[in-house]
């Protein structure tokens, strides 16, 4: 993983998953992917417990990040996403996070620097699959 566009890459891949939040938005949403991914297990085998997710962020919060984290290709699952892990960038992107505290990411997204994240490829971002 480059280290030195994680900033950028977090950026990229926050924008790509919630994208609507215009600096509002962010306040509620990082902290709650946060507590949200701090529930999955680093290295578990198998599925994460949904009704765990459930209960550490509520259902609503649960349920929105388990839609949202999918259509980023940030879980997999089988024939129900009760039923699901953290896909290879998911990981990475758990990592990430959780190696900072909601502040931490709120000033990088908050950061004028990471602004020109729309210039990279998205092929190169470690918290997303290329397009195919």
């Amino acid at each position: 993983m480059d280290m030195a566009n994680n900033e950028i890459w977090f950026r990229q891949w926050e924008c790509e998953a919630f994208g609507y939040g215009y600096g509002v938005g962010e306040n509620h949403i990082i902290p709650a992917l946060r507590q949200f991914l701090s529930v999955i297990p680093s290295k578990r085998e198998g599925p994460y417990v949904y009704t765990e997710l459930e209960e550490a962020c509520g259902g609503t919060v649960a349920w929105l990040l388990i839609n949202a984290l999918c259509a980023v290709d940030a879980i997999e699952y089988g024939t129900s996403p009760r039923t699901g892990w953290l896909t290879v960038e998911g990981h990475a992107l758990r990592d990430y996070v959780l190696g900072k505290t909601a502040e931490e990411l709120l000033e990088i997204w908050d950061d004028p620097a990471n602004d020109d994240f729309y210039k990279y490829e998205y092929a190169g971002n470690p918290f997303m699959r290329a397009a195919p």
